[in-house]
């Protein structure tokens, strides 16, 4: 469903239809503004993806390039980014090699570094608010040296054909979270909004569900026992 189709059915539940053909966004002819449930729609966007993204599904996965300068650690992070997943040494873009994640803290601990090229390259980063630090500092420049594979987070619409990235199997659940804050708007009776929580809750239970039962690599944890002599 695109943007306009999602609303208009949120619109429908709560007796609020208007025409498809209006001129959007419509923000005088119903209960309901265009503009608000636009942005109702964004926010459920954001709530339906923390929950893909929580239960390992890679829907949202991007890379970019990273251009090295010697003497710079310190490199900014994509405006967009959720979460990292891979950083590599992308000089030879045939056998990129991994660059691993530390914490600030541990960050003074890691300067083992590796040579390509003839070059050294660090082999280890931790995250320093919106930007990546790398250790050791680099010591050459080099144009796409390091690529980063991360997390995108979706982008808010407010055309009306616009589709989210969302994959389409979720969007009923982004319409019952914009008919929840409807609900809201509207200081609906105690029952009505448990009808609605009900649904949108029993979403949410299946995408989880879904989501662990596609997963065959799920992350687990595993406990270790110390071992007393």
């Amino acid at each position: 469903m695109n943007l306009l189709e999602t609303i208009d059915g949120a619109r429908k539940i709560l007796k609020d239809k208007l025409s498809s053909t209006r001129t959007f966004p419509d923000n005088s002819s119903g209960w309901f503004e265009d503009g608000e449930m636009t942005q109702w729609y964004n926010w459920a966007q954001v709530e339906v993806q923390g929950l893909l993204v929580g239960s390992h599904e890679n829907f949202f996965v991007s890379a970019t390039s990273i251009n090295v300068v010697s003497g710079q650690a310190e490199y900014a992070l994509p405006s967009d980014l959720i979460k990292i997943i891979r950083v590599e040494d992308d000089r030879d873009s045939s056998a990129p090699v991994e660059i691993y994640p530390v914490s600030f803290n541990q960050y003074d601990s890691y300067t083992l570094s590796y040579n390509r090229s003839g070059t050294t390259i660090m082999s280890s980063y931790a995250i320093k608010g919106n930007s990546l630090v790398f250790r050791p500092t680099p010591e050459f420049t080099e144009n796409c040296a390091v690529k980063l594979h991360y997390v995108k987070s979706v982008e808010a619409y407010t055309s009306a054909t616009s589709c989210s990235a969302i994959p389409d199997q979720y969007h009923e659940l982004i319409m019952w979270s914009v008919v929840e804050n409807g609900l809201i708007k509207q200081e609906a009776t105690a029952e009505a909004m448990s009808v609605v929580l009900g649904r949108r809750n029993r979403l949410v239970e299946e995408l989880v569900k879904g989501s662990k039962q596609r997963q065959v690599q799920h992350p687990r944890m595993v406990r270790r026992k110390k071992m007393f002599f």
